[in-house]
């Protein structure tokens, strides 16, 4: 069974987003975060390259 490699993004985010691991998330810029600041999670931008932007879950006072 191979389903926890293919997550939707509901799972992605009750599953990763929302732990208390860190998380990086690669995204194309024009997309919208606001799914993942609804779980009480607001996601810190730690990069923003070609139109990409790079994502934490978990961002401390160094990447801010």
């Amino acid at each position: 069974d191979q389903s926890d490699w293919f997550l939707n993004t509901e799972g992605f985010i009750e599953r990763y987003w929302t732990s208390d691991k860190r998380i990086l998330l690669v995204m194309r810029e024009e997309q919208s975060t606001d799914l993942f600041e609804t779980r009480g999670v607001t996601p810190v931008v730690l990069a923003q390259v070609s139109g990409k932007l790079v994502l934490t879950n978990k961002g401390d006072e160094k990447d801010q």
